[in-house]
C-alpha cells in the first residue's frame, strides 16, 4: 500500500493543480484508512469452525420461550483442536424493539480435524409468546466463535440468520437438524453432511441397491369426505399429566377466551355475584374438569381449581411440579417449601398443603376416601389476596360452577 500511495502522490504533483492535488491526496488517505475494513469484510469465512447445518426456533423452559439455534459444526482448521478452549457467543436481536440478548458458551472437547459435533445456543432472555404466530417477536441471531487464546482479531463469524416461528424441545430440534436438507450456507456446492447420532458418530446408512426396483403402478387418488375438526388443539392429551405437559396451556392471567380455545365453551358459568365470574371447562379426552374464576369482571383467570385422582400422583410435591403449567405468565416464579394444615368440617377432615410463590400460591386439598376407597386432590392456583380454602368454602354454598366438589362444603 505504501508504494501505491507514493506513486499516486507523485502522479498528482505532475498532472493536477495544487488545490486538486490536496483534494485528491485527502481521498487517497481516506481510501488507505478504509482498506483494512474492506479486507476484513471480505474475509468473513471461518478459519477454524464451520456451520454445516442449522435449524432455529423457540425453546421452552419454566421461565418461558427462548430463541435458540441448533447447529452441526465441523473443525475445518486442519489442526487437532482437542482440549482447546472454544468460546462461542450468540447475539439475539429483536428486529422491532432492538433489544439484544447475548448467550455465551465455552467448550473443551475432543475435536480432531474434520470432526463434527452438535451444539445449541439458547438466548437467556425468556419471552411470553402469544397464541397468534404473527405477533411473535421477529428475532435475528449472529453466532461468533473464538478458538484458543485470541482477541477481537481472532473472532470468527459462524452464522447470521433469523429465528423461525416454531417451538421445539432440544431433542426435537436436533432431530429436525438431522432430517434437514439445508447445509453449510457458506459453501452451497458441498455435499450434505451425514446424520449425527447422539454419540457424535455418523449414522450408518445402507448403500443403494445395484438393481433398481421396477416402478410400481400408480394408484389413482380417491377423494373421501372428512369430518370438520371441532375439537380443541390440545385434545390429544389423554391424561391429566399429558395435559399439564402441553406446550400451550392457558393459566393464571390468561383471558377466558384462551380457555375456550383450549377446551371449548364452558359447560357451566356462574356470575351471580358481581365481584366474581366463574366458568367450568371440561377437557374431554382426559375427562378432566377445571373451574376458572375471574374477579371484578376482568375476564382474566385469577383462580383455577381442578380435582384429580390421588392415585395418579405419588405426593403433593409431584402434583405441584406438574400443575405449575397452569400458572400461566407466573410459571417462572419459584415455589417455596410446602406447609401443611388441617380443617375439621361437617363433610370431614380437610388436609391442606400450600406452596407460596411471589405472585401466586398453590394449595392442595386432600379429600377423605370415599366408599370405594378412592381419594382425590383438589389443586388450586390463586393470585388473589383472599385465603384460598376460605374463599372456596364460601363460594361453594351456591356456586353452580363448583358443584361436584363434595369436600367444598362448610
Amino acid at each position: 500500500m505504501g508504494g501505491y500511495f507514493g506513486s499516486a502522490m507523485s502522479l498528482l504533483k505532475v498532472s493536477l493543480s495544487p488545490t486538486m492535488q490536496r483534494l485528491a491526496a485527502a481521498l487517497i488517505i481516506l481510501v488507505a484508512a478504509l482498506q483494512p475494513v474492506w479486507a476484513e469484510d471480505e474475509d468473513i469465512a471461518p478459519k477454524s469452525i464451520a456451520v454445516l447445518n442449522h435449524v432455529t426456533g423457540w425453546s421452552l423452559d419454566a421461565a418461558g420461550y427462548h430463541p435458540a439455534i441448533f447447529m452441526l459444526l465441523e473443525n475445518i482448521s486442519g489442526r487437532d483442536l482437542s482440549g482447546t478452549t472454544v468460546k462461542l457467543q450468540g447475539r439475539f436481536s429483536d428486529v422491532h424493539t432492538l433489544e439484544v440478548s447475548i448467550a455465551k458458551q465455552e467448550i473443551r472437547r475432543t475435536l480432531k480435524p474434520a470432526q463434527q459435533f452438535r451444539l445449541a445456543i439458547v438466548a437467556p432472555k425468556a419471552y411470553e409468546l402469544p397464541r397468534e404466530v404473527t405477533y411473535w417477536p421477529v428475532m435475528e441471531a449472529k453466532v461468533m466463535a473464538r478458538v484458543g487464546t485470541v482477541g477481537d482479531e481472532g473472532t470468527e463469524t459462524l452464522l447470521v440468520t433469523r429465528i423461525e416461528s416454531t417451538t421445539d424441545t432440544q431433542d426435537d430440534a436436533f432431530q429436525r437438524l438431522n432430517e434437514s436438507t439445508s447445509y453449510n450456507h457458506r459453501d452451497p456446492g458441498r455435499k450434505p453432511p451425514p446424520a449425527i447420532a447422539g454419540n457424535g458418530k455418523p449414522v450408518a446408512t445402507k448403500p443403494p441397491s445395484e438393481t433398481p426396483k421396477a416402478a410400481e403402478p400408480v394408484t389413482p387418488l380417491v377423494a373421501t369426505p372428512a369430518k370438520l375438526k371441532t375439537t380443541p388443539n390440545n385434545a390429544q392429551a389423554k391424561s391429566i399429566s399429558e395435559l399439564f405437559a402441553l406446550k400451550v396451556l392457558p393459566g393464571l392471567g390468561d383471558d377466558f377466551y384462551e380457555f375456550e380455545q383450549a377446551f371449548g365453551l364452558p359447560v357451566v358459568t356462574d356470575a351471580k355475584r358481581k365481584d366474581f365470574t366463574w366458568a367450568r371447562f371440561k377437557h374431554r379426552s382426559s375427562d378432566t374438569e377445571l373451574v376458572v374464576c375471574s374477579k371484578d369482571l376482568t375476564g382474566k383467570a385469577d383462580l383455577i381449581v381442578l380435582q384429580v385422582p390421588k392415585k395418579l400422583f405419588n405426593n403433593e410435591q409431584q402434583l405441584f411440579a406438574q400443575a405449575r403449567a397452569l400458572a400461566g405468565k407466573l410459571k417462572g416464579q419459584s415455589l417455596g417449601a410446602p406447609t401443611k394444615s388441617v380443617r375439621y368440617l361437617a363433610s370431614g377432615r380437610l388436609e391442606i398443603t400450600t406452596c407460596q410463590a411471589q405472585g401466586y400460591r398453590m394449595v392442595c386439598l386432600t379429600t377423605p376416601e370415599d366408599g370405594a376407597g378412592e381419594s382425590s386432590y383438589i389443586i388450586t392456583l390463586n393470585r388473589l389476596p383472599q385465603e384460598t380454602s376460605s374463599l372456596l368454602l364460601d363460594q361453594a354454598k351456591e356456586n353452580t360452577a363448583l358443584k361436584g366438589f363434595p369436600i367444598l362444603k362448610p
